[in-house]
């Protein structure tokens, strides 16, 4: 139980976290993501085919399942990064950073749940319609919002503690909302501009559609940036957490 406490705590040196831990989740992650599209009938282009499609068994038969243990296991090497962030954290925005705890950890379960969906629990489409998709969907919002909060709590603390300047704290932040403004103002543009080129999908390349409208494009810039937030936020705070404090 003490080791199971630590880990969900966040209770690591800095060295193990940044040093080993990011590092190992990155490379097994990869592989694993890297086989399921490998096993995409006809190929995967990660342009234009959202990154649900390799989860989809009837889609991916034979590789949904190294979709599904990618993303359980990215959510469960994730979850200490719940309670290390909230400590270091909390002595310069406590209320933020009890948000953002809350927002990631419910998005990581969420997210395990979803890769879970099928193989070991009751597939969630079967107890109602499109649930699958909606599990998805809010694990996909809680977990970049989480990491949204707890990045603007870091760019506060590195204001009061490391005396970096508004303008550095906002030229660091366009990593990750530079995709998701362009997620937002692709979708936007393709919703109010008459077109008939339905959902994104491999034959929009055919269709020579600009690679910049596709969701699916900037889908994958944003799990990018997602993932640099963390791995930033967890280099740059401190190695001790600090003492509890007000926002």
């Amino acid at each position: 139980m003490r080791y199971l406490f630590s880990f969900f705590h966040g209770d690591w040196p800095k060295w193990f976290l940044v040093g080993v831990w990011g590092p190992v989740m990155s490379l097994v992650v990869v592989f694993l993501f890297a086989a399921s599209a490998n096993c995409f009938p006809g190929g995967y282009d990660w342009r234009f085919d959202v990154m649900c499609r390799l989860g989809y068994a009837h889609v991916n038969p034979d590789g949904s399942g190294y979709w599904a243990a990618a993303l359980v296991f990215t959510c469960l090497m994730g979850a200490p990064c719940c309670g290390y962030f909230y400590r270091r954290l909390a002595a310069t925005s406590p209320r933020t950073a009890v948000t953002a705890r809350a927002l990631l950890g419910l998005g990581l379960f969420l997210g395990v749940v979803i890769g879970l969906d099928g193989l070991i629990l009751p597939k969630l489409n079967a107890i109602a319609h499109k649930l699958h998709e909606t599990v998805a969907t809010l694990a996909f919002a809680a977990i970049f919002f989480g990491v949204l909060t707890f990045w603007s709590a870091m760019t506060k603390w590195l204001r009061i503690k490391r005396g970096w300047t508004s303008a550095a704290c906002s030229a660091l932040s366009l990593f990750v909302l530079v995709p998701m403004a362009g997620a937002m103002i692709s979708q936007a543009y393709l919703f109010f501009v008459p077109n008939d080129l339905g959902w994104v999908g491999p034959d929009w390349s055919e269709k020579g559609v600009p690679v910049y409208l596709s969701f699916a494009f900037w889908e994958w810039l944003a799990i990018g940036g997602v993932y640099f937030c963390l791995y930033v936020m967890a280099a740059l705070l401190p190695a001790a957490e600090g003492r509890s404090g007000h926002d």
